[in-house]
């Protein structure tokens, strides 16, 4: 299976990407709980869509620096984390591919408690290769389905793990 390395980012990459999505949402559920499900690598495939296995290739604990691997819809990743400032702010820059969809690429989860539930927002940073540029004018839409969509899985999840 090819390989497709993506070129290393830092926090800086999210003002000068070439493109950047920036999806947000809800959660009934506490930050706390929020944090804990989006941080645990192992629980992404029971509520993010496409998700069919993700978890850290680097000893715990699990922080910056931390490695990870995920297959999303046949689709293998490796990342590395570039922030994880609980509960609060998540960060990872995919380093290698099965896909040629980026030359670089970073994603950022924030979580902000508003009192009853937790604001989420995610936002990809990318240098696109021709398949994202491609998908660009429908995947802003698409993202925030897929974010929307996600969101209401984790609500599902954290309420059904606490029973």
């Amino acid at each position: 299976m090819s390989r497709f390395d993506l070129r290393p980012v830092d926090l800086a990459f999210s003002e000068t990407a070439e493109k950047t999505y920036i999806c947000e949402g809800r959660l009934r559920a506490g930050i706390d709980d929020v944090w804990r499900a989006v941080a645990d690598a192992t629980t992404w495939a029971d509520w993010f869509p496409g998700v069919e296995r993700a978890d850290y290739s680097s000893p715990p604990p699990h922080g910056v620096g931390a490695k990870r691997r995920s297959v999303v819809s046949g689709a293998t990743y490796e990342e590395t984390m570039l922030a994880w400032e609980a509960p609060h702010l998540w960060v990872y820059r995919i380093d290698r591919c099965s896909l040629p969809i980026a030359k670089a690429q970073m994603e950022t989860t924030e979580l902000e408690s508003d009192g009853t539930g937790t604001l989420a927002r995610w936002t990809l940073a990318t240098d696109r290769r021709l398949l994202l540029r491609l998908a660009s004018p429908f995947l802003d839409r698409q993202l925030q389905k897929l974010w929307t969509t996600a969101l209401g899985n984790l609500d599902a999840y954290i309420a059904s793990a606490r029973r």
